[in-house]
């Protein structure tokens, strides 16, 4: 499975959140983004999964949290 993505979430998004002093963690929205799009693979079924994660960014956020597990 090739991932392309690098995640942020909208400008506009994270600027109503700060009108009402909600702070956005870009990297918890792109953690989760990532771990849904994963979870909605054969791995859920038990297969194994092979991914393709070109984006540094994206990679470093997945072996943090795996690492954190």
């Amino acid at each position: 499975m090739a991932y392309l993505l690098n995640v942020y979430e909208n400008p506009e998004v994270i600027k109503w959140f700060a009108g009402y002093g909600v702070k956005v963690d870009q990297e918890a929205y792109a953690l989760s983004q990532l771990v849904q799009w994963i979870w909605r693979s054969a791995i859920r079924d038990g297969q194994p999964v092979r991914l393709y994660l070109p984006s540094k960014r994206m990679r470093r956020i997945l072996r943090g949290w795996l690492e954190d597990r």
